[in-house]
Parts: C-alpha cells; sequence; structure tokens
C-alpha cells in the first residue's frame, strides 16, 4: 500500500493512532516490575522515518511489553496492587517533513488508566474525570523527578467511553487502524495547540483514543497488541476495532477476577464474554488476557465507561 501524507492521514482519519516504531526500547526506574511510590517508570518508542516493517513490529511488541513490566506488581500477571507512581510513555514519531515530535502519555501503572498527556512544548493535560490525580502524582514524583510543568491542565472532556466517544464522533467499532493513523495521532498530540476547543477538540479526543488502545489495552490483550502489530509491520488499513476486542476490553475486571480466583484454588464462575463464550480455565484467560487487574476495585468497564 502506498504511503499516505500525514495531511492526508489526518482527514481521512481524523487522525486517528498507530505506532511504528524503531530504536532502542527499555523501562527506566526500578528494576524489579512494578512501579514504586513516588517513582516514575519511563518506557519510550521512536517510530522509523520509513514505516511500517516487520522491525516496527517488534519493536511495538518490546514497547508493550516494558509497559506491562512497569505496571506489574511482584507476580507479573497483574497490576501492581498499590496505587502509587507513574509511568510515562514517550513516543517520538515524524512529520511529513522529517521533523521528529515527542509526545508523552501519563498512565496509572495500578490499572493501566491513561490519565493525560504532555506536548512537546511542555503543557500537560489531564482528564477531567480523574480528579486532579495527574497534577497530584506528578508533584509527589521525586524518583526521577518529571521535567514536565504540575501545573496541570484539564481537558474539558472524559476519560470514560461516553465522553471520549462523543468528543471524537467516534467509537472504538469506527477508529482506522493504520500505522500512517498512529504516526498522525502522535504528532498531533505533541503539538496540538489547544485540544479544548475547535476541531483541535475533536482530533485530541480521537488520539487519544487510538493512543489507550495501542498502549493500555495491548497492554492487557494479546489480541488488541496483534492488532497493532498488523499496523506496525504492515501498510494494511482496519477499519474500527473488531467487536469481539471491544467486548474483551469491557470485561478486564470480570476475567482478572475469574483468573485471581482460579489461580488461588478458589471457586469461581467462569465469566461469559459476548462474541467469545464462555472462558474456562486458566489456558484459555491466557489465551487473550496477558496482564490482569491486580484489584478489580479499580476497574469499571462496560460499554458506557470503557476500560481507559
Amino acid at each position: 500500500m502506498r504511503k499516505s501524507r500525514l495531511t492526508r492521514s489526518l482527514l481521512l482519519s481524523g487522525v486517528g493512532l498507530a505506532m511504528a516504531v524503531t530504536g532502542t526500547l527499555t523501562t527506566a526506574g526500578t528494576a524489579e516490575a512494578r512501579t514504586e511510590w513516588r517513582h516514575m517508570s519511563h518506557v519510550y518508542v521512536d517510530l522509523a522515518d520509513e514505516g511500517a516493517s516487520d522491525h516496527q513490529r517488534d519493536a511495538y511488541s518490546a514497547f508493550v511489553q516494558s509497559l506491562r513490566n512497569a505496571a506489574a506488581g511482584y507476580n507479573t500477571q497483574e497490576t501492581q496492587l498499590e496505587n502509587v507512581g507513574i509511568i510515562q510513555a514517550s513516543l517520538t514519531a515524524p512529520d511529513d517533513r522529517g521533523n521528529r515530535h515527542q509526545v508523552r502519555i501519563w498512565i496509572n501503572p495500578s490499572n493501566l488508566y491513561v490519565w493525560g498527556f504532555s506536548t512537546e512544548s511542555g503543557t500537560t493535560y489531564q482528564f477531567n474525570d480523574i480528579n486532579g490525580a495527574l497534577g497530584s502524582r506528578l508533584a509527589e514524583t521525586t524518583t526521577p523527578r518529571p521535567d514536565v510543568n504540575t501545573n496541570v491542565q484539564t481537558l474539558n472532556f472524559g476519560s470514560n467511553y461516553n465522553s471520549l466517544s462523543g468528543t471524537a464522533g467516534r467509537g472504538r467499532e469506527a477508529m482506522t487502524i493504520s500505522y500512517n493513523d498512529i504516526r498522525a495521532s502522535l504528532v498531533q498530540l505533541a503539538t496540538v495547540n489547544n485540544p479544548n476547543s475547535g476541531n483541535e477538540r475533536q482530533n485530541t479526543a480521537r488520539s487519544l483514543s487510538l493512543v489507550v488502545q495501542m498502549l493500555s489495552e495491548a497492554a492487557r490483550f494479546n489480541d488488541v497488541e496483534g492488532t497493532f502489530r498488523t499496523a506496525m509491520g504492515t501498510w494494511e488499513f482496519q477499519y474500527g476495532l473488531p467487536h469481539q476486542q471491544q467486548e474483551l476490553e469491557n470485561s478486564w475486571d470480570s476475567l482478572s477476577e475469574y483468573y485471581q480466583r482460579v489461580s488461588a484454588g478458589q471457586n469461581a464462575t467462569a465469566p461469559f464474554i459476548p462474541s467469545i463464550g464462555t472462558v474456562n480455565g486458566l489456558d484459555q484467560v491466557r489465551r487473550y488476557l496477558r496482564l490482569a487487574l491486580g484489584s478489580t476495585n479499580m476497574a469499571n468497564g462496560n460499554w458506557n465507561h470503557d476500560e481507559l
């Protein structure tokens, strides 16, 4: 497939997000798989100028694994129980002129929820439904201290499914997923001037919607990671996240609770996932679930509130 220009991708996809990657991928912070109180774990990835490739695909998966490591507790198949620390995911992508732009995505390691982002100019924005949590968490982080302004601005839309899809003018079922959509979204978030008004508001919501899928949901679910691996490795274009994957995302808490109970040798009712069926036993759970929620009190996933 011929590479489209970034401006064309913005028009066609409304700033979808996909991410091709190259370069070294690493986590920073603590050596063990967790993010401690007042600590920041750093994961990053650079998109190559040449676009989609096998190397980009493999580098993306390495990046997603580093995100899982930063969020995991001592049991690396679950997120950490403590609601502390912060993950900084730095994503760099080239624009049409070859200029590189970096956006930083801020993630809560206890549940992989995206809290906000920082532009390349240093302005940080948080969703309006997290009660100022990002600003507070950044302010208390000391190791290493974030080099961003902790006077965080608040977006006039939230991370819940209704708010994000309403602002974007589309849901997961209609987002476009391709390498160019990823690149366009990263550049848009890195360079946005006013994400709270006009076209920039809608484009920002669309970019964040795709980033959430590419980072948080891919870290949770094998199949979602696979969708973005395809985008990173080929020039294929996909319209909409498959319905089966949407149902998995909405069932993260129930799958996690079942996994925890069965792992502990307790009786548990196997969850029924629409479009998939009953997921019975640890082997079937692991077929879909890559990282479980450490505390199911932290989740609220359904069609009205996505697991963001």
